[in-house]
């Protein structure tokens, strides 16, 4: 029960960072109407299947491998990994992040995938903050041109992840970038 609070309480916090994070869009010129609408709710659908997934690995071994995630149509999110194919049990992050943007980048381009997003675990030193802690990353692209990497600090209890204040940044788009930019609307 207190998952389901915890997870309503992100995902009002979330709405909240997108809300501000297309208003940064816009006024860098990275608008549709169908951006805010369609974006929010698929960035909404990938967080309730990727985050416990994340959650669940750090409960179970303190940490976890980077692993992406992807939206077919329909609305299903899959979710894909980034060791296999690689020759080293212990590969570097950097390399499992490289194997699945080049896996979800041949998705896109195929139209199998109209969202990504690739999870990690991090240190960042959140915005107000000195000291550097551990964080779930996700970095997300959407077929209509939104791009941002959510993080959430976090600590580890017995039971339970304890997720703090959640921040975003906007990215430059990664993996639908050899697509073509969604076209602005009539008029601008």
């Amino acid at each position: 029960m207190q998952s389901r609070y915890t997870l309503r309480i992100l995902l009002n916090r979330i709405r909240t960072m997108l809300k501000k994070l297309l208003i940064a869009l816009v006024a860098l010129g990275v608008h549709t109407p169908l951006v805010a609408a369609d974006a929010e709710t698929d960035v909404q659908t990938m967080l309730n299947k990727l985050l416990p997934i994340a959650e669940d690995l750090l409960l179970d071994h303190g940490e976890f491998f980077p692993f992406g995630g992807a939206m077919k149509e329909g609305g299903e999110v899959v979710t894909i990994s980034g060791i296999d194919g690689l020759n080293n049990d212990q590969p570097p992050a950097s390399e499992v992040i490289e194997m699945l943007d080049i896996n979800l980048r041949i998705g896109a381009e195929n139209d199998q995938y109209y969202a990504t997003a690739v999870v990690s675990n991090v240190n960042v030193v959140p915005p107000g903050q000195s000291e550097q802690t551990r964080a779930i990353a996700i970095m997300m692209d959407h077929r209509d041109g939104l791009s941002m990497t959510l993080v959430f600090p976090y600590v580890v209890k017995e039971t339970e992840v304890e997720l703090g204040q959640l921040f975003a940044k906007a990215n430059e788009r990664k993996i639908f970038d050899r697509l073509p930019a969604p076209a602005k609307p009539s008029g601008e």
